[in-house]
């Protein structure tokens, strides 16, 4: 039995295709292909936890911190997975394994290659499927899911960690390096995810043509066609305020913070509030930052020059005005979030994106947008006498006027 295993990387829309995957389980059965009933739906990831020496937001879900836990965790689970393929080879002739945290999770050598040993007991054939991702675009979606969990840094601030080649997880060469030197350099597929490089434009049918006959797509369904989708700028900025106001994780015992999981959910739910590109203006910094490994990765795992480096950008920093934006934007929303519900922000959110446009382009604050702003302060934090005061003198002000 031959075994596909796809290892991301992280944002290389791993979730579309895992959620896919799984959603034509029964087709790809019939065609003698397996997805794994025990790593986990969509996303196989208990197979590189196990092997990982971490200790992340799995570890933490889970109960264990200690290699002594761990190890009770994952008593006798190698063993049923063995009897998982075992039995899958009964009926099926591939087995595919899909999870991206091999390539953010498993990221020692020793790891990988106790992986493989253990796959090799198992498999007659592995092979090992990559995606790689512009570094800054993967930057900035991960950005994103970091918002989603626990993160409180801006995006500038969490450019400044990760942007760099010195950090495993966006160094591709060492990735592709760990994974050839263990797995073999036949064994390794890798590819650049891009959609004009993709079969028909589409990562799903990109990747199932790795692994079958073409002629299997025209009997999948593609009705699950999105998923773990950014933020957009304005969900960012509240995000980060919710983090800090409502931290992700609660201390004892440790688990999710439900308060943090449902203002996120209702943040969502704002049509207000999906506005704006989430982005920045340090695409060719950071991408410089990446060249020298980007060139040697390219030209010894596709034999040609850095293919991620942009043409002709011409990205300006951000100006006083925008920065003033966000500032106001920011403080705005943790007044909202505050409170407790989103009823202010609800109502607020246009007049808030009005007076950053205005702001953006240059005009100065008005005393009318300075009662706007004080009134959803005070709708924010009702109680507050200060507030109070000024919203019933600059009303009385403006009414004269």
């Amino acid at each position: 039995m031959k075994c596909i295993l796809h290892i991301g990387t992280e944002k290389t829309g791993t979730t579309l295709l895992q959620d896919w995957l799984y959603s034509n389980q029964e087709v790809l059965r019939k065609e003698r292909i397996y997805l794994s009933e025990m790593l986990g739906k969509s996303n196989n990831r208990k197979l590189p936890a196990c092997f990982s020496t971490q200790f992340d937001d799995f570890a933490k879900q889970h109960g264990y911190s200690t290699y002594e836990q761990k190890a009770v965790f994952f008593e006798g689970f190698l063993d049923a997975f063995a009897d998982e393929i075992k039995n899958a080879k009964l009926n099926s002739d591939l087995f595919i394994i899909t999870s991206e945290h091999f390539h953010s999770r498993t990221t020692l050598r020793e790891e990988i290659q106790e992986l493989k040993d253990f796959l090799s007991l198992h498999f007659s054939e592995i092979k090992v499927v990559c995606y790689f991702r512009n570094q800054f675009d993967t930057l900035v979606s991960l950005y994103s899911t970091a918002l989603k969990g626990e993160d409180t840094l801006t995006l500038d601030e969490y450019l400044n960690v990760r942007a760099t080649p010195e950090l495993y997880y966006a160094n591709y060469l060492q990735v592709a390096d760990n994974w050839s030197e263990v797995f073999g350099r036949d064994a390794c597929e890798f590819r650049i995810y891009d959609r004009a490089r993709f079969l028909d434009g589409d990562l799903r049918k990109d990747f199932i043509s790795l692994v079958a006959d073409n002629s299997l797509i025209a009997s999948m369904d593609f009705s699950v066609s999105s998923a773990n989708e950014s933020l957009s700028y304005l969900q960012a900025v509240a995000f980060r305020r919710i983090n800090e106001m409502y931290p992700f994780w609660t201390d004892t015992p440790v688990k999710i913070n439900k308060d943090n999981t449902r203002k996120k959910a209702e943040i969502l739910a704002l049509d207000s509030l999906k506005q704006g590109k989430l982005g920045s203006h340090r695409r060719a910094e950071v991408e410089q930052s990446f060249r020298s490994s980007n060139e040697e990765f390219f030209e010894k795992y596709f034999g040609s020059g850095n293919q991620f480096l942009s043409v002709d950008i011409d990205e300006k920093p951000a100006d006083g005005s925008a920065v003033d934006c966000e500032k106001l934007i920011d403080e705005m929303l943790g007044y909202a979030i505050q409170g407790s519900d989103f009823k202010p922000l609800t109502a607020a959110v246009d007049g808030l994106r009005d007076m950053a446009l205005r702001m953006h382009q240059g005009a100065a604050p008005s005393k009318q947008d300075a009662l706007f702003l004080m009134q959803l302060a005070l709708a924010g934090r009702p109680n507050g006498p200060l507030l109070k005061k000024k919203v019933a003198e600059w009303s009385k002000t403006l009414s004269v006027d």
